[in-house]
């Protein structure tokens, strides 16, 4: 069924006139914002406007958000994620194939973001928090077949910013099977107000649900607020909830300074024949591996500062340099310009 090409669409009977809305998507995108470089610190999110599986809500709970998040020195993806929702997708399948690829795709490229691939979260409202919740719990069950090398980069986020999320509850207030969260579910933070239409029981079910597998989550429910009202000032204290989120994040160590970083260059060969495809990894203890691509027997990307393991994946790469428990190779990147060979026999 044809949906129309893209548009903004007017505000209908009832509808809050000072909120574009995003209508006929077909082609999701991600829109990056950057705060400026003094004040990075290495973290990013991506937003996920709501606007109910049928319009994104663009400024309010999108640009808007990304602005916001660049105050906190997070890097901001805004995803234009495919609606309305297509017959048939009872699920909201293509929304979620959309988040995932959206997540892997950042991660793929947090080296020349100079993002830090281990503090990349997901926050979204109403609708985006119901999609932003089934991110974070079903990032084992990819939604499409793979595409390319990117679909191998983990679509899990970080950590996971709800505000009121919508459709997570049955008719009795009780979480849906499909949204159980699990011991390896990221931390979450949520924002309600209890006089939602949309019903406060989603945040609610959903925080005692992380609870009680031993996930962090926090949970704040104002008195009155109603429903869809962003960052934006209100007669009640709702308005808060970006302060009370700031510092969550900062407690939950997403806020961190970034590491310092250097450029780091090189080749891979076998026997002294280029490499032309596979991946360099570097690992230190207690972080996430940064990750390199190789192409045609090369590498390059900004790196962290420090000592570090290293692996080597690719077809006919030896065992012995495939797990950093056995690899014997061992570098230091410095603070200038690094340059490293690696012929591996």
């Amino acid at each position: 069924k044809e949906i129309g090409p893209e548009e903004f669409r007017a505000p209908r009977d009832k509808e809050k006139a000072d909120v574009k809305r995003l209508a006929n998507v077909s082609k999701p995108t991600l829109t990056i914002f950057q705060p400026p470089q003094e004040k990075r610190n290495g973290a990013a999110v991506i937003v996920c406007p709501g606007g109910g599986y049928n319009i994104l809500a663009w400024d309010l709970e999108g640009t808007e958000v990304a602005e916001w998040a660049n105050s906190l020195g997070l890097t901001a993806f805004v995803l234009k994620y495919r609606v309305p929702k297509r017959e048939g997708d009872t699920a909201n399948t293509l929304p979620l194939m959309d988040a995932q690829r959206a997540m892997s795709l950042v991660r793929s490229k947090a080296s020349d973001y100079g993002i830090d691939p281990a503090r990349i979260g997901m926050l979204g409202f109403s609708a985006g928090g119901n999609l932003t919740a089934a991110t974070c719990l079903k990032f084992s069950e990819r939604q499409y077949d793979k595409l390319d090398a990117v679909d191998d980069v983990s679509c899990r986020p970080d950590f996971g910013v709800l505000i009121y999320p919508a459709y997570l509850v049955d008719n009795e207030g009780k979480l849906k099977p499909e949204y159980q969260p699990t011991k390896e579910t990221p931390p979450m933070f949520f924002a309600h107000a209890l006089n939602d239409g949309v019903t406060p029981d989603s945040s609610i079910a959903l925080t005692r649900a992380l609870k009680a597998v031993g996930v962090h989550a926090e949970l704040h429910v104002y008195d009155g607020g109603g429903h869809g009202f962003g960052l934006r000032k209100s007669e009640f204290p709702v308005h808060t909830w970006p302060a009370r989120c700031g510092e969550w994040l900062a407690v939950r160590g997403f806020l961190k300074p970034a590491a310092p970083t250097a450029s780091l260059k090189g080749t891979v060969t076998i026997a002294g024949a280029p490499l032309p495809e596979g991946k360099v990894e570097l690992h230190a203890a207690g972080a996430e591996p940064v990750v390199l691509e190789i192409r045609n027997g090369a590498y390059s990307a900004t790196v962290p500062i420090g000592k570090f393991s290293v692996t080597i994946l690719g077809k006919g790469v030896p065992e012995k340099y495939s797990a950093p428990a056995v690899s014997p190779l061992k570098v230091e990147i410095t603070a200038t310009a690094n340059e490293i060979r690696f012929d591996l026999k």
